[in-house]
């Protein structure tokens, strides 16, 4: 049997009956573990020096941790009084000897659902490049994640970002499992997707 346990800051709950908000030190040591051999380590734990408050989905196969997806939303107050909402994927990792049988599929629909439930005007996403000099769009230049899976759900590229991770790896001391540089010198790749793409009844 499998299906997906979503966690919305509720791992933990507190003596008088309150949710506790998610921690990397409440996540299970095997998140953890699946977060280091995908990511590289230190690079979740990271994450969690923002302020974010974080939800997150779980696979689970059998009482075998598979894979989860880590997102947030980010809301911006408008001209007018409006809050524009974006909702951020920030991690979808599965453990290896799950991968390409669509676990990492089933986990980034499964947030796209919940962030599409929660009305967001847009989703990004960054998936991560080792920084040479060829184009992005060229062969032998590695993505970290899935473009097609990417493109099939409607989300389009918007922008390159070169040494987007460096800064990053110096103030929270971690490798980069992909180029194997410290600091970090890959580059990030954002793409998005209007809510309007996702469900296509909001402009």
């Amino acid at each position: 049997m499998t299906d997906i346990c979503p966690v919305h800051n509720i791992l933990l709950r507190k003596s008088d009956g309150m949710s506790a908000k998610l921690t990397y030190a409440s996540l299970p040591v095997e998140i953890k573990k699946i977060a280091n051999e995908s990511l590289g380590l230190g690079v979740l734990k990271s994450l969690f020096n923002y302020s974010h408050t974080y939800h997150l989905m779980i696979k689970i196969s059998d009482g075998a941790f598979i894979g989860f997806v880590l997102y947030h939303f980010h809301n911006t107050r408008l001209t007018g009084g409006r809050t524009y909402v974006t909702g951020v994927i920030d991690a979808v990792c599965v453990s290896t000897p799950y991968r390409r049988e669509g676990f990492g599929t089933l986990l980034t629909f499964g947030a796209l659902r919940k962030m599409s439930s929660y009305g967001v005007d847009r989703v990004e996403m960054i998936l991560k490049t080792p920084n040479t000099n060829d184009r992005d769009d060229e062969p032998g230049v590695p993505l970290i994640g899935n473009e097609d899976l990417l493109y099939c759900l409607g989300f389009r590229k918007i922008k390159t970002y070169d040494n987007y991770y460096e800064q990053k790896s110096k103030k929270y001391n971690y490798d980069c499992l992909f180029c194997g540089n410290r600091p970090d010198t890959c580059k990030a790749i954002l793409y998005a997707i209007n809510d309007k793409d996702m469900s296509g009844n909001k402009a």
